[in-house]
Parts: C-alpha cells; structure tokens; sequence
C-alpha cells in the first residue's frame, strides 16, 4: 500500500491499499516505531496485518519497497511548456552578450506533501522518489548558472536534484525551530568563486519575548516566529574572459505564508534589504517564494528597489495553484518572483510563465468559474510551486 497520512507529532499514521479497504472499509493504521524515520507521504509499503481489539487493521513489519527505477520514468507525464525562456520587455538588448541564468523554485519539501494538504492528491504522486526525478528532469532542462530553492529538505543529497557538488558549490540555511527544511543556493563553480555569504533566520531579529501578563503582546510575538529564513551569496565570475571586478550578489528567502501575515513579510523583507544593502553591490538579484501577490504591499516596497523579471504581468500569471484552498474556491496566484536591483544588472530573458486559464488547461481542469487543479497533485509537476527564472548579463561601464 501507499503511505497517505503521518504525523511524526502524533506518532502514527495511515496507509492506503484498495484490497484492504474493500475488506475493512477503512485505512490501515500504522504505528510511527513501524515506519524508517524518513520515511515520506506516497511511499510504497510493505507490511503484514494484525488486528486491534476492535478487529481494526494495524500494519506491522513494514519496509519501504524501492521503486526509484520505476519513478525515474515519471519525467515523461511532465506538463509541457514550463522551461523555455522568453524576451524580457526591459528594452535590454543582450544579443552577442554573456548572460547569467538564475532560477528560483520552492520544489516542496517531503514533509509539507501530505495528503491532509493535498487531499486530492493521488498519494503516488506525493512520494519524493517520484517528485525528485521530475525536480531532476527540470533543473536540468532550465539549465541554470545560479539555483535558488526553497523547501528543501536539508539531508537531500544534491545529485538527486542533478546538482552535483564536483560541478556546483552550495549554501544551506537551516529554517529555525523543529523544521527540517532549508533555503539553498547552487552556482557552477566553472563561472563562479564564491566571496561572502549571509545566512539568516528572522526570528535572532526579534525583541526580546514580552512580558507573559500581556496575551496580546504575546499573541503577536508569536505571529512573527513563522519559521522563516534567508540566504545572501557574493560571487565573483571566474570566467576566462571576465572583466575585473564582475561580482553580483544573490539573496533568496521563505517569507510567511497567509493572507493576514503581509505586516509580517513587510518587517521579513526590511530586515533582508537591510542585510543586502551591507554588501554595497548594486548587481544584486533578490528572489524567492515570497508569499505576496502583486497588488500587495510587499511588492509594492520591492518594485522601490528593483525591478521584477514579470512587472506588469503577474497579475494575469500563476506560479502556485491549490484548488483546496479558500474554502473550495481555490488560489492560483504569481508569489514567487526574481528582482533585479535598478541600475544594476541588464535583464535579457525570463523563464515564460503560464497565464491562469493556461494552466487549467494544461492541468486537464474543468472550466471556470471552477478552481484550478491543484500543481502538485496532477502527477505531471512535482511541485505546488513553478520556477521563476532570468538571464542577466553584466552592465556595461564599471563594474561595483
């Protein structure tokens, strides 16, 4: 059966098997000492049954059953479309010039895809050996010079997402608290030497915890504590032909997530542009899953700094689709985005974007006004979240 629900905080979970269900009418219980400690949603198990009390099944014995060799084939069920680069309206021309490819992408950690949060979810579709192949096949399609990922559980092994250590260097900043996930940053290390590094956790920048004899203060306190995290790299090109003093610095961030959070990813924000401006670089790029829409605040402070790869159009463009969300009606929003700080790098071209009612097509989604299918439980992408990406090229004159 299928691993469809587990609670390392409760301590057990439920497996999916059809042959069981018809005979017991219910899922198989699983008990957390039963299960490899990384275990994830979707996984194939191997188990024998023994009956509880109430002559309910509980799995026993179980082992995980390899089927790497068989996910491997699912690249071919990729949705189309979603690697190609197209012109930027910059009015930037970057023909006969050397560009820099940076992508961004929230590739949804293990531990986030469960079937409680994609209830519609096929489980198969939800297991990490399925959705790292597919994550594999798109890196390596888009063909970055500087990866930047979100949600990435911090024990995978970089060769599983095609990002080899002998070719790329890495960076990892841990998010805070008991979560097991990390922001990263990968660079080819034939274009690039790492200079400096920042790594950032929001919550070392708090006040102190207020006084426990007022909730509200509390309460608020508590609201700012969203696990959340950033990563700032400076990187010199060390190509043959690089000019002295080619440097850029690259910041990607996690902001919180939730309508009534977009004060908190303000103060987020304020606190990384602070961090990047100590780097006196204006070839700086700021990306990442920022959690905020275009008509909010959030961008509304980045678009004062930087210009993003898509102004103008996110507002019709989708980079996340949950078609559970708000009560049924569903969200498809643009949240993730690539900033270029004014006067600083020339943007060239950018990763094309689907538009909303594409990608119910692309999805096989009923027409509206119903919700657009959900991303990830389609089978055919292995995230909640599409990448973002840009082609930059140096500016011409002095380089900062």
């Amino acid at each position: 059966g299928l691993l469809k629900t587990f609670s390392s905080k409760s301590g057990y979970g439920f497996i999916l098997c059809d042959e069981l269900r018809n005979q017991y009418g219910r899922d198989v219980y699983v008990h957390a000492a039963e299960l490899p400690r990384t275990v994830c949603c979707g996984a194939e198990l191997k188990f024998t049954i023994r009956n509880n009390a109430k002559g309910q099944p509980q799995a026993h014995d179980v082992s995980v059953v390899d089927t790497r060799q068989s996910d491997s084939n699912s690249v071919e069920a990729l949705l189309d479309g979603l690697c190609s680069f197209e012109e930027c309206n910059s009015g930037e021309t970057c023909e006969d010039t050397q560009t820099i490819r940076v992508v961004t992408w929230n590739i949804l950690a293990p531990a986030y895809a469960t079937c409680a949060a994609f209830p519609d979810a096929d489980p198969a579709a939800l297991r990490w050996s399925r959705r790292s192949a597919q994550i594999k096949e798109v890196l390596g399609q888009v063909g970055a010079d500087i990866v930047c990922l979100q949600e990435v559980e911090t024990a995978v092994e970089p060769e599983e997402l095609g990002l080899s250590l002998t070719k790329f260097g890495r960076l990892t900043s841990q998010r805070p608290g008991s979560r097991s996930d990390s922001c990263m940053v990968f660079w080819r290390l034939e274009r690039f030497r790492l200079l400096r590094e920042r790594l950032i956790s929001y919550e070392d920048y708090l006040p102190p915890p207020p006084s426990s004899d007022n909730p509200d203060s509390c309460a608020a306190d508590q609201r700012y504590r969203t696990g959340d995290c950033a990563l700032i790299v400076e990187l010199v090109n060390t190509s043959p032909h690089a000019a002295q003093h080619e440097k850029l610095v690259v910041a990607t961030t996690h902001l919180a997530w939730g309508d009534k959070n977009e004060d908190v990813r303000i103060w987020q924000v304020t606190r990384l542009l602070h961090e990047l401006a100590a780097f006196q670089c204006t070839n700086a790029i700021f990306c990442g899953d920022l959690n905020c829409v275009p008509t909010g605040e959030v961008y509304a402070l980045l678009a004062s700094h930087f210009q993003s790869a898509y102004d103008g159009t996110e507002d019709t463009l989708a980079t996340t689709s949950n078609a559970n969300s708000k009560g049924g009606v569903g969200f498809v929003e643009t949240i993730d985005y690539c900033w270029v700080y004014k006067g600083g790098l020339d943007l060239c071209r950018r990763l094309k974007l689907p538009i909303k009612e594409t990608l119910r097509t692309l999805l096989g989604g009923p027409p509206a006004p119903a919700a657009i299918p959900t991303l990830v439980s389609s089978g055919k992408w292995p995230s909640d979240h599409l990448p973002v990406g840009v082609d930059v090229s140096w500016p011409s004159g002095l380089m900062q």
